[in-house]
């Protein structure tokens, strides 16, 4: 699937004026979504967030339904739901979106089950029904996907894509729902139980730290060991150049897995826009590569 690099609800926000509000209303927290799979864990941890950036998105164009209707989603490996908004949101969040129409689609059932979804700054609720999707020329039967009838705040409002399209394991589904890539393989649709990441780029997280620009070069190169081998990251990859100020691309987490490995990290955008990735669902297993 192509992907689109769209403007960020920081420069929407700064265009509007309206920035100061809302990083004083919206706290951030990356690892919200991951808090399921540590329920023992308590639900904060840790200092304050320092400062919200709202960045750059990636995100790519699917249709829903027969006849099909058009939206742009995010493309999530942090969590597994597929959703859009319905045309019974009224929230302002979903003004300046495309809307899911089920009655003007002749393949659309409902299932009868609702959801809520928190997400690092914005959430939403809705129900879920069943249609065929299509991603990247691949259609999908009879897919689960969410319905949203409300999204508080402004997060979603900002935000450049009209819903999220999850590629994480089942685990991390709400409802029970099973994730569109699942679907790919259990119905034969891809020739391998894999997909892949290459953003090119490097985009920067939804908090940061200021740096001192001139001291980029006297920066220290950071080395991940993924199962013995070294992925370093040079300061020219994790400290980004932003409309005159130098931001390093990290943030903080709030779950502590309950394990002696230490807290838990998520390898985001610098990370993937360093290295080509590689999911391979079929053998659980991740690959990676210099991008190039």
């Amino acid at each position: 699937m192509p992907l689109h690099r769209g403007k960020s609800v920081r420069d929407v926000l700064e265009e509007r004026g309206e920035l100061k509000n809302f990083l004083e209303t919206h706290r951030f927290d990356a690892a919200l979504k991951y808090r399921a799979l540590f329920p023992d864990v308590p639900a904060q941890m840790g200092n304050e967030p320092l400062l919200n950036s709202l960045d750059t998105f990636y995100y790519g164009s699917i249709t829903v339904g027969t006849p099909p209707q058009s939206f742009t989603v995010l493309l999530d490996t942090g969590s597994s739901n597929l959703w859009v908004p319905s045309v019974y949101c009224y929230s302002t969040s979903c003004d300046n979106h495309a809307k899911f129409d089920p009655t003007q689609s002749s393949t659309f059932s409902s299932n009868g089950k609702t959801f809520s979804m928190s997400y690092g700054a914005g959430s939403l609720s809705g129900y879920f029904g069943y249609d065929t999707v299509n991603v990247a020329g691949i259609s999908i039967s009879h897919q689960e996907l969410g319905l949203s009838k409300l999204e508080p705040g402004s997060y979603f409002g900002y935000a450049p894509f009209d819903g999220v399209l999850g590629l994480a394991y089942p685990s991390l589904a709400r409802g029970g729902a099973t994730p569109v890539f699942d679907n790919m393989i259990s119905d034969n649709l891809v020739e391998q139980p894999l997909f892949s990441v290459y953003l090119k780029s490097v985009i920067c997280s939804i908090q940061q730290y200021l740096v001192n620009c001139d001291n980029v070069p006297n920066m220290p190169t950071l080395t991940f060991v993924i199962n013995g081998v070294e992925f370093p990251l040079p300061p020219s990859v994790y400290v980004i150049r932003q409309n005159g100020f130098c931001i390093a691309g990290f943030m903080p987490t709030y779950v502590y897995p309950p394990t002696n490995d230490g807290p838990l990290w998520i390898l985001g955008d610098v990370f993937l826009g360093a290295f080509y990735s590689v999911f391979d669902r079929g053998n659980n297993r991740m690959g990676f590569a210099t991008a190039v």
